[in-house]
């Protein structure tokens, strides 16, 4: 199977399981500048095609040599130096691992060249049944219209007892 099939396939499943909530009263917070199309639009587009399941269009927002870290602490923690790494470490164990799974995005908060996501994992764990609403925070680095770094702050004492490894 070709990394291209391997994706589309990887993309169909996740697409029913997924979604992010982008609250359309959900401030964002820029200090005393204002705002452009800026790097907080971008994210809310990428959170956006997340919760739509198009894979494909948030694995085309990352810098090819991204560094995306998920939480030391939680089950599927580590740091992903890649797009496809990001595919098959990531985005590929939310159908294993969770009936449904969404974001939900309370704010974004413009940081020049940072945005940071607060809000919340809400999830169905798929071997335990059990719902879970985890405190979540995201701090994406965006340069030249591309996510460079990507680190996640999860409730992982939430989250995980609905995981089965």
């Amino acid at each position: 199977m070709s990394t291209q099939e391997n994706r589309a396939n990887t993309a169909t499943s996740i697409k029913s399981e997924t979604r992010a909530n982008l609250r359309p009263d959900a401030p964002s917070r820029a200090g005393d500048k204002e705002m452009t199309m800026s790097n907080v639009d971008f994210v809310k587009g990428v959170y956006a095609a997340f919760g739509a399941g198009d894979v494909p269009k948030v694995l085309g927002s990352m810098h090819p040599q991204i560094q995306w870290t998920e939480t030391a602490g939680y089950k599927y923690g580590g740091v992903y130096r890649s797009p496809q790494a990001v595919l098959e470490n990531v985005f590929a164990k939310i159908p294993v691992a969770f009936e449904s799974f969404s974001v939900d995005v309370e704010r974004l908060i413009d940081a020049g060249n940072v945005v940071v996501m607060q809000g919340h994992y809400v999830a169905k764990g798929k071997a335990t049944g059990k719902n879970v609403r985890a405190a979540v925070a995201h701090v994406l680095e965006i340069s030249d219209g591309k996510i460079v770094r990507f680190d996640q702050y999860v409730d992982s004492a939430t989250i995980n007892p609905i995981i089965v490894a």
